[in-house]
């Protein structure tokens, strides 16, 4: 009972840890120093990994529960050799290339991560709490800045902020830290647009502002693109979060110019041809395509909202009107049906938006039979 493991590699010792009941850790912790040889203890309990490549140390990281990660602490401690906790423990990684400390950055508790950082700075030297913990990359490239940004709290930002400011210089910073990409070149900016929580946003932005130089704040973050095209703002766009658009929005106001606000963002697009205006008309979100909507009326030509927006096609040759019936959802199809009446004549209403046919010669009535919502015919 004590070594067996389900398909998934988990063994009693996993489930332990994803409880977060100290009582029963205990339990399990006695009956195996009964039980078990100590180099079981060490290579089935406590270095034991699931399919995953994960440790009760990751998963306890991962599941929030700050008693049990200090459980495994101890214990490890108890029975593991210096080495073995560094490199098995603080510093091992699970098939995805992710330590407990990338787990504590995306838990969202900062006591977590406040224990697994005390504990490194114990056992690792300077060195490795640089480079295999501060920008430690996952296999998708990915730092714990990039984690904490798309799921943690701005309280572990600022955390892992500080310490970053006390070790590591300010090229390494600024390079590998505020503007370093993953593997789809997003920065943590844009983790942060995809987060919904303008709190992290804005936490993004003060450390960036406090360390970066203009251009590389207009151009890395808010014109920045990852591999797909996007930047922060279609980012935003596409989640249906209007308090973190606004936020895009008024940041960027700040900073880039007339032209570029115009350009790159009302009318940037993507790879795929897509502008934020798509993105918003996909995400389902009414207020979403106003405060779009208001912002090109305020900035953009009459021709350009026409031509650019209102019946501007990606790659695909769909419109807005198209993603609208794609979504099923009558009420931003009304949107975008009252904001065409305002801008397009007659005949662009009827033969580019009624019947302006996709690259596959899809109308949106097509696309919304598909879609079989009565509400969407009305």
């Amino acid at each position: 009972m004590l070594l067996g493991t389900d398909k998934d590699g988990w063994t009693i010792w996993h489930y332990a840890a994803k409880r977060g009941n100290s009582e029963i850790f205990q339990k399990v912790w006695e009956r195996a120093k009964e039980k078990l040889t100590t180099e079981e203890i060490i290579n089935k309990l406590l270095l034991s990994t699931d399919k995953d490549g994960r440790t009760a140390w990751h998963i306890a990281a991962r599941l929030i529960n700050s008693e049990t990660l200090q459980n495994v602490w101890e214990w490890a401690k108890e029975k593991l050799t210096t080495e073995e906790i560094n490199y098995k423990l603080l510093l091992g990684t699970d098939k995805d290339g992710r330590t407990a400390w990338h787990y504590a950055a995306e838990s969202g508790n900062s006591e977590i991560l406040q224990k697994v950082w005390g504990w490194a700075k114990q056992k690792l030297t300077t060195e490795e709490i640089n480079y295999r913990l501060l920008l430690g990359r996952d296999k998708e490239g990915r730092t714990s800045r990039h984690y904490a940004a798309w799921r943690g709290n701005s309280e572990i930002l600022q955390k892992a902020w500080e310490w970053a400011k006390e070790k590591l210089t300010t090229e390494e910073i600024n390079n590998k830290l505020l503007l370093g990409t993953d593997k789809d070149e997003r920065t943590a900016w844009h983790y942060a647009a995809e987060s919904g929580n303008s709190e992290i946003l804005q936490k993004v932005w003060e450390c960036s502002k406090e360390k970066l130089t203009t251009e590389e704040i207009n151009n890395k973050l808010l014109l920045g693109t990852d591999k797909d095209g996007r930047t922060a703002w279609h980012i935003a766009a596409s989640l249906g979060n209007s308090e973190t658009s606004q936020k895009v929005w008024e940041l960027a106001k700040e900073k880039v110019t007339t032209e570029e606000i115009n350009y790159k963002l009302l009318l940037g697009t993507d790879k795929d041809g897509r502008t934020a205006w798509h993105y918003a008309a996909e995400s389902g979100n009414s207020e979403i395509l106003q405060k779009v909507w208001e912002w090109a009326k305020e900035k953009l030509t009459t021709e350009e909202i026409n031509y650019k927006l209102l019946l501007g096609t990606d790659k695909d040759g769909r419109t807005a009107w198209h993603y609208t019936a794609t979504q099923g959802n009558s009420e931003i199809l009304q949107k975008v049906w009252k904001c065409s009446k305002e801008n397009l004549t007659t005949e662009e209403i009827n033969y580019k938006l009624l019947l302006g046919t996709d690259q596959d010669g899809r109308t949106a009535w097509h696309i919304a039979s598909v879609r079989g919502n009565s509400d969407i015919f009305k």
